[in-house]
């Protein structure tokens, strides 16, 4: 037995809610993560836009997509994204809220399962509650890591385009072909000169 105040503990249990207690901590620090990562992101975006003496709009869609999924989708005149990103978000929450519900079931019916003093008598066994648990916090925990993903997505996304809208290329483009003779740069040259073609690009 495991003493824990006036409410002693047998050494399984307290075991089962350490793991379970320091599984939530771990979730938490993956949504702080998640929130960390999205505003270094849109700070960086900012650093380089004034950097690269790129316009503001880089910036400004990047702080919008992170506020608000697809704001910046809407600041770069681009609408027909925001469906794509709401639904990953959408689907992914609700697959998020599936799973918790399904693990924190198979959670409490492992923990009364693993203690003989509960008076559980129920067709599920501690091992099998174990594994579906385990298995329902793993899937719990991708679903959390696809929210991340599609709300980092759309931020990049934003700064991209915002970035390449605000890219100028001059209406001149032309392509030059001419012949040219070439000169090698070293001594073991089997013959001291080549002839090509030199290809070059304006725009």
């Amino acid at each position: 037995m495991i003493p824990s105040g006036p409410f002693p503990l047998n050494e399984t249990k307290a075991s089962s809610l350490a793991r379970l207690y320091f599984s939530e901590i771990s979730v938490d620090y993956v949504i702080t993560c998640a929130a960390s990562v999205g505003i270094s992101t849109a700070l960086v975006a900012c650093a380089a836009s004034k950097a690269a003496h790129v316009g503001a709009g880089t910036c400004r869609a990047a702080l919008l997509s992170l506020l608000v999924p697809g704001l910046g989708q809407i600041y770069n005149g681009e609408p027909w994204k925001i469906p794509i990103y709401w639904g990953f978000l959408m689907g992914s929450y609700h697959y998020l809220q599936d799973n918790t519900v399904k693990y924190k079931h198979f959670k409490q019916i492992y923990i009364d399962a693993s203690d003989p003093d509960s008076g559980y008598d129920g067709r599920i066994s501690a091992d099998t509650a174990k594994y579906y648990k385990d298995m329902y916090r793993e899937w719990r925990d991708y679903s959390i890591l696809a929210i991340a993903a599609s709300y980092l997505l759309q931020v990049i996304d934003a700064n991209v385009f915002a970035y390449m809208r605000d890219f100028e290329v001059s209406e001149d483009l032309s392509v030059n072909l001419q012949p040219t003779v070439i000169t090698p740069d070293t001594q073991f040259a089997y013959n001291p000169y080549g002839f090509g073609l030199k290809l070059g690009i304006s725009f």
